[in-house]
C-alpha cells in the first residue's frame, strides 16, 4: 500500500469533466534513425513500432515500475482516497491503445489526435495510465503517448519514469523485471485507520500550518512596503480571453527551441534556464495579445509549478512541488528590459519563499483537500465579480531526461510534455528539456484560443530576440576585455 501525500489527493480531488488531471507526455520515435542492424538475431523480435511489438516491448519493460501498478483505493465511511494499491499484473489490454493520424501525418494532424487524448478522463478502477501508438506520421515515425494522471507522477517523477521504461543505448533491449510478491487485499479496516490517522494528523498540525501562513504572508507584505520584489498576488491580473470558465474540449500546440540559445542568454545576462523561457513565454504572449488587439497595460500573472523533491526524495514517485505565483512582464517591451525584470520577480519570489516557506506551504495545505474545491468556488466567484482570474495561466519547467532514450533499439528524437489547465487558467505552457532541445507544450480551450499554433511559432521568435541581445552583450564584454589597460 502506497500512501498518498496533500500533493497527489490535490490532483485527484480536483479533478472534474472540464478538468481532468492527467498530462501527456509525448515521445516521437524514427526507426528510419535507428541501427541499420540489430544488435542480435532474434526471429521474434518485433520493434514497439507496430501494435504486436508494442505489447512485446510493454511486457518487458513496464513490470518493474511501480507507479504503473498503483490503483486509488478509497476508504469506507465516505473518508476518501486513501492510498493506492498495487496491482501485481499489468492488464495491458486496458492500458495500451492505438490510432492513426490522419493523411499527411504532420503536426497538425498529430495535434488533433492529442487534442482528443488531452479530454477524457482515466478510468479510476485501473492504474492511472495508458500509452498510445500513434502510426501514420510522416517521415515514417511513430509516437508513444503517456497519458498519465498527475496524481501519480508531477514532472520530475514522469521523467524518472521515462528514463526507466526507455533504454539508453540503440543496442539495449527492454529486459524483463520480476515483480515483488503481491501483497494480500487490504482490508476495509486498514484503509479506515489510513485515512483516520491521516485526519488526526491533519487536525493536530493545522494550527501551526495557519501560523506559517501568517507569517509568510507578513513576509510578502513587508517586501511590498519595502519595494522588494515578491509573489504576485491574486485577481492582480488582467482578464484575458484565456480566463473564462474552462470547457470539456482541448487544443494543443507545440514548439521547439534550442537549448544551445537559451545557455547562450543564461550566460550573458547571470540568470536561469527558468528565467530564459518565463521571458521568452511572456515575449510570444505579449506579441500574441498585440496582434490580436487585446493585449493588457497590466503584466499578466503566472502559477510556476515548483519541484520540492528533495535529494533523498529522489527514487519517490508521485508529487513533490509547491507553486510560486510571478508577474510574467508581459507589459514589458523591450526584451532585455524584460529579461531583467523576469530575473529580479523570480529572485524576488525565491528570497520571499525562503524567509515565509511560500511553496512548501502551499504543498502542506494541499492534504487538506477538501477544502479547496468550495474555496475554489468562491475564488472563481470572487473573480468574475472582481472581473479579474486569480492568476492568469501556468508556466512549467522540467528538467527531462538528459541522455537519448531508446525503444528497443529505435531512437526517441523528440519529447514534449502537454499539461493541465486549471479553473481560471485556460492556458498552460509546459517547457521540457531533453538532449539539445527545450520543446515548450501548449494546451488551451478551443472555443477560447482557435489559432495556438500562432502563440507557439512566436517562441522560437521572442528566444531570438534574446539571443541577439546576449551575443551583442557578449561582444561588448569581450571587445572590453580585449582593450588595453582593461581590468
Amino acid at each position: 500500500m502506497q500512501p498518498l501525500t496533500g500533493n497527489d489527493l490535490f490532483q485527484l480531488y480536483m479533478e472534474s469533466p472540464i478538468q481532468p488531471m492527467h498530462t501527456l507526455k509525448v515521445l516521437m520515435l524514427d526507426p528510419g534513425a535507428g541501427p541499420s542492424e540489430p544488435a542480435f538475431v532474434d526471429p521474434m523480435y518485433l520493434a514497439p513500432t507496430t501494435m504486436e511489438g508494442l505489447r512485446l516491448w510493454a511486457l518487458r519493460a513496464l513490470s518493474a515500475i511501480p507507479p504503473l501498478h498503483w490503483r486509488v483505493v478509497s476508504a469506507p465511511l465516505r473518508l476518501g482516497a486513501a492510498a493506492y494499491v498495487e496491482q501485481h499484473e499489468l492488464d495491458l489490454d486496458a492500458h495500451l491503445r492505438s490510432t492513426r493520424a490522419a493523411a499527411p501525418g504532420g503536426r497538425t494532424e498529430l495535434a488533433a489526435v492529442l487534442d482528443s487524448l488531452m479530454e477524457g478522463k482515466l478510468d479510476r478502477d485501473r492504474p492511472l495510465w495508458e500509452l498510445w501508438l500513434i502510426e501514420g506520421l510522416e517521415g515514417g515515425q511513430v509516437a508513444h503517448v503517456w497519458k498519465m494522471h498527475h496524481a501519480i507522477a508531477d514532472g520530475g517523477a514522469s521523467a524518472r519514469i521515462l528514463d526507466q521504461v526507455y533504454q539508453h543505448s540503440p543496442d539495449d533491449r527492454a529486459a524483463g523485471a520480476e515483480r515483488a510478491v503481491p501483497t494480500p487485499p487490504t482490508a476495509p479496516r486498514e484503509l479506515a485507520r489510513v485515512a483516520m490517522r491521516r485526519h488526526r494528523s491533519m487536525v493536530a498540525s493545522l494550527p501551526m500550518l495557519i501560523k506559517r501562513s501568517r507569517a509568510a504572508k507578513q513576509v510578502s507584505t513587508n517586501r511590498r512596503k519595502l519595494g522588494l520584489p515578491t509573489g504576485a498576488k491574486a485577481l492582480s491580473g488582467p482578464m484575458t480571453r484565456y480566463n473564462r470558465g474552462l470547457t470539456t474540449h482541448r487544443t494543443v500546440a507545440w514548439e521547439r527551441l534550442k537549448m544551445a540559445d537559451i545557455q547562450v542568454v543564461r550566460a550573458a545576462f547571470d540568470c536561469t534556464i527558468n528565467d530564459v523561457f518565463l521571458t521568452a513565454a511572456a515575449g510570444a504572449l505579449r506579441k500574441h495579445l498585440e496582434a490580436l488587439g487585446e493585449l493588457p497595460e497590466g503584466p499578466l500573472t503566472a502559477s510556476v509549478p515548483v519541484g520540492l523533491r528533495q535529494p533523498s526524495q529522489a527514487n519517490q514517485y508521485g508529487n513533490r512541488m509547491g507553486v510560486w505565483y510571478l508577474s510574467l512582464a508581459t507589459n514589458v517591451a523591450d526584451p532585455v528590459e524584460r529579461l531583467h525584470a523576469t530575473r529580479m520577480i523570480t529572485r524576488g519570489a525565491r528570497e520571499a519563499a525562503e524567509q515565509g516557506g511560500g511553496p512548501e506551504l502551499l504543498a502542506e495545505w494541499q492534504a487538506y483537500t477538501l477544502l479547496f474545491k468550495p474555496m475554489n468556488a468562491l475564488g472563481n466567484l470572487g473573480a468574475r465579480h472582481a472581473e479579474r482570474p486569480l492568476f492568469n495561466l501556468t508556466v512549467s519547467n522540467v528538467r527531462g531526461p538528459q541522455q537519448q532514450l531508446f525503444a528497443d533499439g529505435i531512437p526517441v528524437v523528440d519529447l514534449f510534455s502537454l499539461s493541465v489547465l486549471s479553473t481560471g487558467q485556460g492556458l498552460n505552457l509546459t517547457g521540457w528539456s531533453y538532449l539539445d532541445s527545450f520543446v515548450v507544450g501548449i494546451v488551451a480551450c478551443p472555443e477560447h484560443e482557435p489559432e495556438l499554433w500562432k502563440l507557439a511559432d512566436g517562441l522560437p521568435a521572442a528566444l531570438e530576440e534574446l539571443r541577439q541581445a546576449a551575443l551583442a552583450r557578449l561582444k561588448r564584454i569581450n571587445d572590453y576585455v580585449g582593450t588595453p589597460g582593461s581590468p
